[in-house]
């Protein structure tokens, strides 16, 4: 497989603006989630005479500009994306490169002063910590007040934020989305279909497990949240009295927010596909051998793709995607 095939095509150190010999790339992994967790883009290179670590001196800190394109493969894949490196390890004649978008490094540095958000929409406070970022942002209602304090952490006020929307926020490489799961396994046409043991299609799952988490994330989520409301009193979300009572929000609308989780529904692997992105919806088929049953239908046949984790080693490129579907709460 020559270079041209590889999703990576061009790493560029920003501050020299050397561009590195992707013949020396050992591997390569890109991971986006829909959090703020990533993108991460993880690399190592065979580096015997010590170029990248003398000549061009890279080091903690440094911003990388990764070119992403599937031209053979999936043509239509063609971004750039910025990445600020978090740790430069070094074993032996290796280097290794672990870094963070540099959209979502800039949310995960202390605010040198505070930010006061009162009454303001979701989409305005996104625009606010991602300026000159593009927006996808669904429709959400003006609730609650938000403070960004000196010395805080932006990302954190934003998860608080979307966990009080009921929604996720993530950055799908160059645009900051704000959206419901609900909202988009809504979709009418899924952005791909997958099948399981069908080799006359294009887009196949080679391998998959199912994780059980239901009761995991009862557990952990479910609570009958209440709080105190200026005119209407003592406010809570109507939860069992079986579920642990723990105090929150003045708004019932907020509390029935965080009450709603992403449940893993499906893990599994394929061959690389640069269009799969976080945020994704899949529609996903389960053939058997059965003549009576012909669908395995115990297993998803919608997800969202929460996960993803584009790998390249030894001239091979996979895809690992983990499927998530909104918690069905069995406690009413």
């Amino acid at each position: 497989m020559g270079q041209e095939h590889l999703l990576i095509q061009e790493i560029k150190h920003l501050p020299t603006g050397e561009t590195f010999d992707l013949g020396f790339l050992i591997e390569f992994t890109l991971v986006e989630s829909m959090d703020l967790s990533g993108p991460k883009f993880m690399a190592e290179f065979d580096d015997p005479e010590a170029w990248l670590r003398d000549d061009v001196g890279l080091k903690e800190g440094d911003e990388l500009e990764v070119t992403i394109a599937d031209i053979y493969a999936r043509d239509g894949v063609d971004e750039k994306i910025k990445f600020t490196i978090l740790t430069v390890p070094v074993t032996g004649s290796s280097v290794k490169v672990n870094a963070i978008a540099t959209v979502i490094f800039a949310l995960k540095t202390r605010a040198p002063k505070a930010i006061v958000f009162t009454q303001k929409s979701p989409d305005y406070i996104v625009g606010k910590l991602f300026p000159g970022i593009k927006r996808d942002v669904g429709n959400f209602p003006v609730v609650e007040d938000y403070h960004l304090l000196a010395g805080e952490y932006p990302s954190y006020m934003l998860r608080q934020m979307a966990i009080e929307q009921g929604a996720h926020l993530f950055l799908r490489r160059d645009t900051v989305c704000l959206y419901r799961l609900a909202d988009i396994m809504a979709k009418s046409e899924p952005d791909f279909t997958y099948h399981y043991d069908n080799k006359t299609e294009q887009n196949q799952i080679l391998r998959h497990t199912a994780p059980s988490s239901q009761h995991i994330l009862e557990d952990k989520i479910i609570r009958r949240y209440s709080g105190w409301n200026m005119t209407k009193g003592w406010v809570s979300t109507g939860e069992s009295t079986l579920c642990p009572l723990k105090s929150s929000s003045q708004s019932t609308l907020t509390m029935k927010n965080i009450c709603k989780s992403p449940k893993p529904a499906i893990d599994f692997t394929s061959i690389g596909n640069g269009f799969l992105k976080a945020g994704v919806c899949l529609d996903l088929v389960w053939n058997t051998l059965r003549v009576d049953a012909p669908i395995d239908e115990s297993l998803p046949e919608r997800v969202v793709i929460f996960n993803v984790a584009h790998n390249y080693r030894a001239n091979k490129y996979f895809s690992r995607l983990k499927g998530v579907t909104p918690l069905e709460k069995r406690i009413s």
